[in-house]
């Protein structure tokens, strides 16, 4: 798969950003709020900033499609299909 169609960007300011893949999905995932939820299925650790912020990143199955999210003031779900 060439380069430019292996990345997907998601990026909101204030509504939520909610992404459904299939469980065997082959994802690199990268995903940040300043002041949203972060929440999966995948059982990827969600890091939560020390004054505001989140952050999740991990990869399902072998992470050749990246998958980026980065949201504001909304949430951001990683949910299977």
């Amino acid at each position: 798969m060439s380069p430019e169609f292996n990345k997907v960007n998601l990026d909101s300011i204030n509504g939520a950003i909610i992404v459904r893949i299939p469980r065997d999905a082959n994802v690199k995932v990268a995903a940040e709020t300043v002041s949203g939820k972060i929440s999966n299925d995948f059982r990827l650790k969600v890091h939560k900033g020390r004054y505001v912020g989140s952050d999740m990143h991990g990869v399902i199955g072998d992470g050749s499609i990246r998958l980026s999210m980065n949201n504001v003031n909304g949430k951001i779900k990683l949910k299977t299909l």
